[in-house]
Formats: C-alpha cells, structure tokens, sequence
C-alpha cells in the first residue's frame, strides 16, 4: 500500500464513525454518497473497529447507561411535572404554559450545576503545539506541528461522535423525548442537541476539507470558517470569528443609528412603525449573526423584511427557554467559564478582551432584566424587554429591576 493511500484510509477511519453515527441518529442507516463513499467504502471494514477499540480505549464519555446516570456530569435529569417554562412565546392561547405562569415559576425546582452546562465535548479541545527547540530543523517542528494539528481534529470528531451517541440516548428515552419536545428538558440538553445539529450540517463538507487538505487544514479554515463544526475550531480561528462578529455588530448598529434618524421625519406613523420594526429586525440579526454574511452582502437581508424577523424570532424563542432553563439549573454562577463566554456571544456582548467577572455581571442584569412578572400572562413583556436588550449596548440597558 502507497503511503498516499495509506494516509487516505487513516482520515476515511476518522470521518466513518461520525457518519455512520450521523445516520443512525436521523432518518435510519444510510450510506455517504460521491466522493465520501468512494473513499470510505474502501476502507470502512478494515478501519471501523479498529476506530471504535480507540475510542474506547481513550475513555471519552459516552451515554451513561442506568445505573451510572446520576453520576456523570451530563445528567439527562428533568424537572417535575410543575414546571412550565415561562419566557417562551405560546403557540396558541390554550397552552398550559400560559394557564398560570407565576405558578410555575415559583414551583420550578432548582438542578444541579451541570443541568447548565452541556457536555464538554460540544466545546473544542484543548490544542497542544509542540515548542519549538533550538536544536530541532524547520522541518521537523512544521512535521511535529502538522500531527498536533490532526491529533486536535481527530479528537474533535470523537467529540462529534460523542455527542451523536448522547443524543441517540435522548431520542431512545421516550420521556426525554417528549420532555424536550414540552420544553421541559435541562439547559445541558437544550445546548446539546442545538449545537449537535449546528455541527452535523457542518460535518459532510468539513469531512471532504479534511480529506483533502489533511495537514494543511488550519491553513484552509481559516478563508472558510464556517464550515468546520465547532468542536473542530482551532483557537485562532475561534477568535478570529469572534473578531469578525463584533466589527459586524458594531457596523450594524452604526447603521441603524442612521437608518433610525433618517426615517423619523416620515409622516405616516404606520409607515414608520412598519419601518422601525423592519429596521430591528435586521439589526439585530445582524448583530447576533443570526443570517449568513452573504445573504447580506447581497442585500437579502435587508431587501426581504420577514427572512430577518423570522430569524430574530427562532433566536427570541431560542433564548427564552434557554434564560428559564438557566435559572432553573442555578443561575448564572453555575456557569462554566467557556459556558459563560457563549452564553454572552449568543445575548449580543462583546466577548474579546473582556474580563469573565464583568461578562458574569451582565448576565446576572440580563436574567434580571427579562425575569417573567405575574402579570406577564403571554409573555409579550418579556419579549418586547429582550428586543430592546439587544437594540442597545449593554452600557445603555435599563435600569435594573428592584
């Protein structure tokens, strides 16, 4: 076998388990089509089992079988049957979420710690670049280099493969199903299956990136950062989207400040009502990156009004529950310091040099700020006071609530 075929069967043998995984937790067994299969087909009996003795060996948690459930850090742990999340727009006026709203916060159990934190392995691991020494060649530190950099994506797609198991595990308990379906389920699995899906869109043209480019991927990734899952996000490339994120922001709402002064001497106040709204709207999902960069750069976003509202909305509904479940599980102290900083990108706030007591300090305001009242019966105040949240800086947020 030529080593160029042996390099091919070693990245087939990374990328087959995620697949086969990817297939079982969705539509049943199936096989990747094109190129994909080409290249795995040849090499799947040889690699698969020795892929999976690997992993195994590496002790990567997976789903934690019954009688060890209560002790993993990924509990699938639920609240009682009391518990109705307050925050998340009703569907229809019968909705028992709406039925009593202040009852329901008040008889909403407190969890654990890690009911508000996923699993690790929804974050990426921790990169270990090998120094360089005084006695070693160009060569030889670009090589060292080069397997650190593999070693990193091989261990991000057994997180991928991780995470397809634990989500299996969901789907295959029936009550947990149906308790993330009601919007019962623990923020651990809210974010979980939020960023699993996020990942394995991802993963199919990541796959190919990788199977071509092998060592030379974090070259590559960084002109095209999107594609890669997150768990697969090298630390460069992970900044270098948050830089990217906050310069979009800022601009959106420089933009909107002179949309804003702009439209106001229009007469008709529907017209400017329908207008400022629209101008919200794509502030904000600009802001949060809620729309491709390319739909904009086109003029997608701000030409067709309701592609940007429909996106603010998913994220609205998105953060409503996530702010209950958060409360739930212990508030923002239970917070892990990773968790802290997503948490913070997904609410509009600057992350980049920013220190994580002041990042604490503006969620703690944040879950204040959009605390359901008893009065709140459909949730419109909540929704109304999370728009205006994330049309301001925080430096210009309102008061807090006595």
């Amino acid at each position: 076998m030529t080593p160029t075929t042996q390099l091919c069967a070693v990245r087939a043998s990374m990328l087959l388990p995620i697949f086969n995984g990817r297939a079982l937790a969705t539509a049943g067994p199936s096989k990747p089509s094109g190129i994909m299969h080409s290249v795995v087909a040849a090499y799947s009996n040889r690699c698969h089992s020795k892929y999976h003795s690997t992993y195994h060996s590496s002790g990567l948690p997976l789903r934690p079988t019954a009688t060890t459930r209560s002790a993993t850090p990924y509990t699938l742990t639920r609240p009682t049957a009391a518990f109705a999340t307050p925050l998340a727009r009703p569907v229809s006026s019968s909705s028992t979420s709406q039925s009593n709203p202040s009852a329901a916060a008040v008889t909403a159990p407190t969890l654990t710690p890690s009911a508000a934190n996923p699993p690790h392995t929804t974050r990426p691991p921790p990169l270990m670049l090998p120094e360089r020494k005084p006695e070693s060649s160009t060569f030889s530190h670009l090589l060292a280099t080069g397997k650190a950099y593999l070693a990193f994506y091989k261990t991000g797609l057994r997180y991928l493969f991780a995470n397809t198991k634990l989500v299996r595990g969901m789907d295959a308990n029936n009550d947990t199903a149906d308790a993330v379906k009601a919007g019962h389920a623990t923020r651990s699995d809210l974010l979980l299956r939020r960023r699993w899906g996020h990942d394995m869109r991802r993963l199919p043209l990541f796959g190919l990136l990788l199977l071509i480019c092998g060592e030379f991927t974090p070259f590559v990734v960084l002109v095209f950062p999107h594609v890669v899952p997150y768990p697969c996000r090298i630390p460069k490339q992970v900044e270098q989207l948050q830089r990217k994120a906050e310069s979009r922001r800022q601009h959106a709402f420089v933009a909107y400040g002179e949309e804003t002064v702009a439209s106001a001497p229009t007469a008709e106040s529907t017209i400017r009502g329908r207008h400022a709204t629209a101008a919200r709207d794509v502030l904000i999902s600009r802001s949060l990156g809620l729309i491709a960069p390319f739909w904009d750069r086109i003029g997608l976003v701000s030409g067709v009004p309701g592609l940007a509202h429909r996106a603010v909305e998913r994220h609205l509904a998105f953060l409503a529950e996530d702010d209950a479940l958060l409360r739930q599980a212990g508030g923002v102290l239970a917070l892990e310091p990773e968790e802290v900083l997503l948490a913070s990108a997904d609410r509009g706030l600057d992350v980049v040099g920013q220190d994580e007591g002041r990042l604490r300090e503006r969620l703690v305001r944040w879950l204040q700020l959009t605390q359901p009242q008893n009065n709140d019966v459909d949730g419109n105040v909540v929704h109304e006071q999370m728009l205006t949240l994330l049309t301001k800086r925080p430096e210009a947020w309102p008061p807090k609530k006595v």
